[in-house]
């Protein structure tokens, strides 16, 4: 009964609550994201684990809100690379 992925597809999840060190692993579909073919699997993980970052110090650390300055030094590692 899930929508959206097929067996086979190239996914990524993360904080899914399951540990980690597997090469077999049942997700709910709703922690998946699918992985475009041009992207690596270095890749995808990099970009998972910066972009999930920003997002959590974005929306959790602080809820940036319309009208607050938000200062990105050392954008040249791998969030800013993103």
């Amino acid at each position: 009964d899930v929508a959206g992925f097929k067996p086979g597809d190239r996914v990524a999840y993360m904080n899914a609550g399951l540990g980690a060190y597997a090469d077999h692993r049942i997700v709910p579909a709703e922690k998946l994201v699918s992985i475009p073919a041009a992207v690596s699997d270095e890749q995808a993980a990099a970009l998972l684990f910066k972009g999930l970052t920003a997002q959590y110090l974005l929306r959790k650390t602080h809820r940036v809100q319309p009208g607050d300055v938000v200062l990105v030094h050392a954008a040249a590692g791998g969030v800013g690379q993103i």
